[in-house]
């Protein structure tokens, strides 16, 4: 996972390879994102003498904090080809320089 943002937004992306979409959970909150997927898979062969049955788990789990306080009610997220994107609009909007005076 990787965690990155500029003045308005925080963007996280996530490697989940062999996922599919319906099987991931996004939770996000002020401070924090918490991502949940999990996958199962199974699979029959039949050979003359023989059945082979197989499953296979994937699981992934991860709650991040996030390096800005964000607006859980504003986010964005894709997934394609295994990467999951999440757009994140930050609380408070812009930032605003003080001018510091001289005191009299």
């Amino acid at each position: 996972t990787d965690v990155w943002e500029n003045d308005n937004f925080v963007f996280v992306t996530a490697e989940l390879p062999g996922i599919k979409k319906d099987e991931i959970d996004i939770n996000v909150e002020e401070t924090s994102i918490e991502i949940k997927a999990k996958s199962k898979s199974s699979k029959k062969e039949e050979q003359e003498d023989e059945r082979s049955y197989f499953e296979a788990y994937r699981n992934f789990y991860v709650k991040l904090d996030l390096p800005s306080r964000v607006n859980p009610d504003k986010v964005e997220a894709t997934f394609s080809n295994g990467i999951l994107e999440v757009k994140i609009q930050k609380l408070g909007g812009k930032k605003k320089k003080i001018e510091i005076k001289d005191k009299e």
